[in-house]
């Protein structure tokens, strides 16, 4: 099946839909009929006719006996006569039937050759007992003979009438077309062991191949970002910064006025309370969360605030706690909710851009780090907790506590990047790649690591080497560590790998 496909205006390329195999064992959709030039110069000709073709072509041999007028184009065609080649004319001319006062103008791609003798054997047409009523359109169907014309759907739907008899079981059609009735189907008893497959094809392969690498190449830097995706991007840049100690500051996102933001305090209460209910029944879990609490602080990761300052705008963080019977470091784990709405019906969450993704697939991390002879995995701790908010934005990170239910509830504020937040996985992961950037030039390897061997604050990577996989562990701590990010829970592949690192973090 043929399938034509315009590239410009002044160049046409060939591309394959599909294939359409023809054994010879049958009778194909053919056609005698009169091919004309302008100058009334005719001459018959067979045709082939294909429905599912968009194009029409016409032997040069034909082409030259007419003396039809050629027009210069550019075509690309592959596999026709089983030569590939360029197509450098096309031609119009006048098509009529010999059995009736049809008469068609059709535009034809010229080629050398549109394929062999169809049928390829000769058989009985006697066999078939064709009604003697009927008119067919090729009537010497049952003898080879050589295509000299190519029609396709544009012409065939227009020639198709009202009619259709069928003459065996096997499948053989008779039907009718203003040229008049043509065959097609298989013949039964005819057998040869010739199937011709027509293809044409895109034959452009550097291009193909160019092609395909582009599309499949995981470069992150090509990703198309939707508007929101580059002004989150653009905001990070213009406002990222770095305190004296390393660690980055940043600002959360915003693409809306903070001060859409309703009351939040109450429904922060109520949330405490229903906490502290659990704490009466559960006083293991008070315990956990109250470490959790004090850690916090302790860290100064949050700050106590005097309660009468109300500065506006500001979000109590509503929150829950899960516990992870399992977990080797954090059994409780606090969630936060900042999808929660305010008394205006908008939440911290809807307030807030969430950036694009900005690390590789997992799938991808994981074939890469199936390469490797010697692995490595860690994971940064408490990585959303070791990047700051700016002050200005810490009062909408808030959240009311007390350590007794007797006493007075506190309010506090988380000046870290607080996780359950729209934009805490986006800002974090960005100050990694920001890391990456700093370190580009003294250590190229390293950055590749950071950029594409993430998969949020886990990392898997390795090198062909012990020696390798020692040093550049040694390396990912030391400028990791400049941006205040700690690497912990060191596994390998090799006891010496991990006697190696662990020795020196003791150090």
């Amino acid at each position: 099946m043929l399938n034509a496909v315009p590239e410009s205006k002044e160049k046409l390329m060939f591309s394959t839909n599909s294939i359409t195999s023809n054994s010879d064992d049958g009778v194909l959709s053919t056609a005698i009929a009169f091919a004309k030039n302008e100058n009334n110069g005719q001459r018959p000709a067979r045709l082939l006719l294909d429905s599912g073709s968009q194009c029409n072509l016409i032997t040069s041999e034909l082409c030259d006996l007419l003396k039809l007028k050629r027009t210069p184009i550019n075509v690309k065609i592959g596999s026709i006569s089983d030569c590939p080649f360029e197509v450098k004319h096309k031609c119009e001319l006048e098509i009529s039937s010999r059995n009736s006062s049809v008469k068609i103008r059709v535009t034809c791609l010229v080629v050398p050759r549109i394929r062999s003798e169809v049928p390829k054997l000769p058989f009985d047409a006697k066999l078939l007992q064709i009604p003697s009523h009927i008119k067919l359109a090729g009537p010497h169907f049952d003898r080879p003979r050589t295509i000299e014309i190519f029609l396709g759907n544009a012409i065939f739907w227009s020639l198709i009438c009202v009619g259709q008899i069928k003459l065996n079981n096997a499948g053989l059609l008779l039907q009718k077309t203003r040229l008049g009735w043509i065959l097609a189907g298989p013949m039964p008893g005819l057998q040869s062991k010739l199937v011709t497959c027509n293809l044409i094809n895109k034959i452009n392969i550097d291009n193909q191949l160019t092609k395909f690498w582009e599309l499949e190449e995981c470069s992150l830097n090509k990703r198309v970002l939707s508007c929101e995706e580059n002004a989150c991007e653009e905001f990070f840049t213009k406002t990222v910064r770095r305190d004296g100690e390393g660690w980055f500051i940043v600002s959360i996102p915003v693409k809306d006025d903070p001060r859409k933001l309703g009351d939040s305090r109450e429904q922060g209460q109520h949330r405490l309370f229903n906490l502290e209910k659990r704490f009466t029944k559960q006083l293991e879990i008070h315990k956990e969360y109250s470490k959790f609490i004090i850690e916090y602080i302790e860290l100064g990761q949050m700050k106590r605030i005097n309660c009468k300052i109300d500065a506006t705008p500001s979000f109590y963080l509503p929150r829950h706690c899960v516990i992870r019977a399992e977990s080797v470091s954090t059994r409780l784990r606090v969630v936060f909710d900042a999808s929660a709405q305010t008394t205006s019906g908008m939440s911290l969450s809807d307030l807030q851009m969430v950036g694009p993704n900005i690390q590789s697939d997992l799938f991808s991390i994981l074939i890469r780090f199936r390469k490797h002879e010697f692995i490595i995995g860690t994971d940064i701790e408490k990585i959303y907790r070791q990047v700051k908010i700016t002050p200005e934005q810490t009062s909408l990170q808030r959240i009311l506590w007390r350590f007794d239910s007797s006493k007075t509830i506190e309010v506090f504020e988380f000046i870290t990047v607080t996780y359950g937040t729209a934009a805490a996985s986006f800002l974090a992961i960005r100050c990694l790649i920001e890391l990456a950037s700093k370190c580009e030039k003294a250590e190229p390897t390293v950055a590749k690591i950071i950029r594409h061997d993430f998969y949020v604050d886990d990392l898997l990577t390795g090198a062909e080497t012990i020696k390798e996989v020692i040093s550049l562990a040694n390396r990912l701590k030391k400028i990791l560590a400049t941006g205040c990010f700690n690497l912990r829970k060191w596994v390998s592949n090799s006891p010496e790998i991990i006697s190696e690192i662990t020795e020196s973090q003791k150090v």
